[in-house]
């Protein structure tokens, strides 16, 4: 998997959406929010989860896939 697309919030019509990246199988993934960069894993970037912020939810949205020759 190359990337996660995440959305965080109470709805499809609220929310937030950030991305998870790597550059290739063997690289961790990046979390790329807004202007804030940050290191993360594979369990970050897949898991699902209420926050204790007004039951939002995080969740992953679209997951991008690379072919490996």
């Amino acid at each position: 998997m190359q990337s996660v697309i995440t959305h965080l919030g109470q709805s499809v019509l609220k929310g937030h959406y950030f991305t998870y990246c790597r550059n290739g199988p063997a690289e961790d993934f990046l979390c790329y929010n807004d202007s804030i960069v940050s290191k993360a894993t594979m369990n970050d970037a897949m898991n699902s989860n209420i926050t204790g912020n007004s039951n939002e939810i995080k969740a992953p949205y679209i997951l991008v896939y690379q072919q490996i020759k």
